[in-house]
């Protein structure tokens, strides 16, 4: 078999409800017109413990599911992970094969052999902005920084040293003057129509993958992935607006479906602009094919109106208060509502048993630890006033807001109205191909275990013994 170059797209939860919904109403979009010379694939994750895309992309990275990666939250220390079950990009590179890696999750931090690739950009959970080539440095400071600042609630306020910076390297970077454009244009959109802010979620990506495409073009490494979670984020706030009678008690009112509908649309069109670049770069170098895949997708859930939210918002206190002391304790990347901490190796015991005695709203606050000192913590609970309500620690009862627990009001009036379920999407488009196999359609399933070693098996490397040895799935 001759070994083809290969584009890893990784548009994150994506079900092909929403592509065949998108494609439906959006006949002249590039995804229209490539899905019937695709071979498509319904992809099922495997994995045992809740569906997390922090869980379920490692599966796909490492060939193997959550029982033996043992990846369950960002921030942890992957160190002796990656030595037994090494991400993909690793495993290529280790072997000779060109790679560009761009923002796949638990790609940081920066690996110690980053110049043997040939561009390494981290994920937005990194704590540091260390890129490679270091020129991106430049927009992963203001991209970390935004992200950050719009963890839950989508922040107005802008970065401007960061962005300052950015502006001064946009054009070298790769940045686009019709992306500078759109970004302008939503700016102004957001002075009109306030609700629209939510979009920025959509163009940081957008940022991001002008840079990539520059990268690209420049590199052609023979492996490449660029990670996008922006219809994701789309999906799970606003899956009711777009989709209302899949509720049988929907609690949102008229006005909020109509305001939000587009929303999944709109997120889908960018995408959409993303994979018309990428097929125009694969037609021109028909040795790559593009691959386009979800860990797993999203469907409905529930339709209600939410107050507030709790979150981790004054850790320093928090910690204190629980007797760990600053020095003790370091914060490590989380998706809020979770805070993730790595404790002091001393401190473990005490942190456990205070915890294990640790109540809001009369339950057990929910946690995991290992013996490493790591730490994930589970706040997110809803329609409770920190300012009124109170945690019972040891059997003293503490103000919420004393402990740095702070609700927090959804800026869309809602918390999530989809999540996860195992079944996404895997679209595969070759330029040199002239007939499409009919047995391959969004019918069939395959194992996501299954994607690592065939894209091995592409670059005639040798299928660890852990991964499956004889994937259904072929190029």
């Amino acid at each position: 078999m001759k070994r083809r170059k290969i584009i890893f797209f990784e548009a994150n939860e994506i079900p092909f409800k929403i592509i065949n919904d998108f494609i439906t109403t959006n006949a002249d979009s590039t995804l229209a017109k490539i899905l019937p010379k695709s071979r498509q694939y319904t992809t099922v994750a495997k994995d045992k413990s809740e569906l997390s895309p922090w869980i379920t992309w490692p599966t796909v990275h490492r060939g193997v599911n959550d029982e033996l990666h043992g990846i369950f939250d960002f921030g942890q220390d992957l160190t002796n992970i990656d030595k037994v079950y090494p991400p993909l990009w690793d495993i290529l590179m280790q072997q000779g094969i060109s790679v560009g890696v761009f923002g796949p999750l638990h790609s940081s931090p920066l690996p110690v052999e980053y110049e043997k690739y040939k561009f390494y950009i981290p994920d937005t959970f990194a704590k540091s902005p260390k890129c490679f080539p270091n020129k991106v440095e430049t927009f992963q400071k203001f991209n970390l920084s935004m992200a950050r600042k719009s963890a839950y609630n989508v922040s107005k306020s802008i970065d401007f040293k960061n962005l300052f910076n950015l502006i001064k390297n946009i054009f070298s970077l790769g940045i686009r003057a019709k992306t500078l454009f759109s970004i302008i244009f939503q700016l102004i959109n957001e002075r009109i129509y306030d609700w629209k802010k939510n979009r920025r979620r959509t163009f940081q990506p957008v940022l991001a993958f002008d840079i990539f495409l520059k990268l690209l073009n420049e590199s052609k490494p023979e492996f490449v992935n660029f990670f996008t979670n922006h219809v994701a984020s789309s999906m799970h706030r606003f899956w009711a607006a777009k989709y209302p009678k899949e509720y049988k008690n929907m609690g949102l009112d008229r006005d909020w479906i109509t305001k939000y509908r587009y929303e999944i649309d709109f997120s889908m069109k960018w995408l959409d602009k993303m994979i018309t670049d990428t097929i125009k770069f694969v037609k021109k170098n028909p040795e790559y094919i593009l691959i386009v895949s979800s860990s797993m997708g999203q469907s409905a859930t529930t339709a209600k109106k939410l107050e507030s939210q709790l979150h981790l918002k004054k850790p320093d206190l928090f910690f204190d208060l629980l007797g760990v002391k600053n020095k003790d304790w370091e914060n490590r990347p989380a998706m809020e509502p979770q805070y993730n901490v790595k404790i002091n190796l001393k401190k473990i015991n005490d942190l456990k048993n205070i915890l294990d005695d640790f109540y809001i709203n009369e339950k057990p606050i929910s946690y995991n630890c290992n013996e490493d000192g790591f730490f994930s913590l589970d706040f997110g609970h809803t329609n409770i006033q920190s300012d009124k309500e109170f945690a019972i620690v040891k059997g003293e009862k503490i103000l919420l807001d004393n402990l740095g627990i702070i609700s927090t009001k959804p800026d869309i009036g809602i918390g999530n109205s989809a999540y996860h379920i195992p079944e996404g999407a895997l679209i595969i488009y070759d330029p040199k191909l002239k007939k499409v196999d009919k047995s391959s359609d969004s019918k069939t399933q395959i194992d996501t275990r299954e994607i690592a070693p065939v894209i091995l098996k592409n670059f005639g490397i040798r299928i660890p013994s852990y991964m499956i040895q004889n994937p259904s799935l072929d190029f």
